[in-house]
């Protein structure tokens, strides 16, 4: 692999955690009981969107962490293939040690995306518990491989001394959801007060109102 090709692969590899950071903090935003009344009147819309984001943050973790033949020979942007071509040899143990710290939940999100997203394991899908019992995927420890991306960059990066942060984003992004869901719960209450004032006076008007 070129210096030119180990660079670009690094910024492709950049936007994709990037986005998998994305997806998983708006996704935990979301994941709060407080908002399940909010779920329940709109069960299609929720039921589409709240999944969509896990399987994306799934599938997004197991693709930049998939180790195969792929990634052994260059073929796919991944962690381990960007690991195998960095030529700094101490940053390049670094981020070794990382990913061998974190093997339990690397190995755990691609057995789950091999048998429920990439493929439809049958046995799987009429029995998840069996398999998340053997090979859970607790997102406490999602968490924690998210927390790493920015030591992992810092020694994949084709230079030395590059820093990177991810803190405000993610709690950015987290925070995006809360602010979206509390102006639903507000535009729900006005809802309700418009209706109650409707019956009071006995004229349908429709909420919000309609501009002519």
């Amino acid at each position: 692999m070129t210096e030119e090709e180990y660079k670009n692969r690094f910024e492709k590899l950049y936007q994709l955690l990037t986005r998998a950071h994305l997806c998983f903090f708006v996704w935990k935003g979301l994941k709060n009981v407080k908002y399940q009344p909010q779920f329940d009147r709109d069960k299609n819309f929720w039921s589409a969107v709240v999944p969509s984001l896990e399987s994306s943050w799934l599938q997004s973790l197991a693709n930049i962490y998939e180790e195969s033949d792929y990634s052994r020979k260059d073929k796919i942007i991944s962690v381990y293939s960007l690991i195998n071509n960095q030529k700094d040899v101490e940053r390049k143990v670094r981020a070794e040690v990382i990913i061998n710290q974190n093997q339990s939940i690397i190995k755990n999100i691609s057995i789950l995306r091999n048998n429920q997203l990439a493929h439809y394991n049958a046995n799987h899908l009429l029995n998840p518990k069996e398999l998340l019992e053997k090979f859970p995927v607790k997102y406490g420890e999602v968490e924690r491989l998210l927390e790493i991306t920015e030591e992992l960059l810092r020694c994949l990066h084709p230079e030395n001394n590059h820093s990177f942060s991810f803190e405000g984003f993610d709690k950015e992004s987290q925070r995006d959801s809360t602010l979206i869901m509390d102006r639903i719960e507000y535009y729900l209450k006005q809802e309700k007060k418009h209706y109650e004032k409707m019956k009071d006076e006995n004229k349908y008007v429709h909420f919000p109102p309609q501009k002519d």
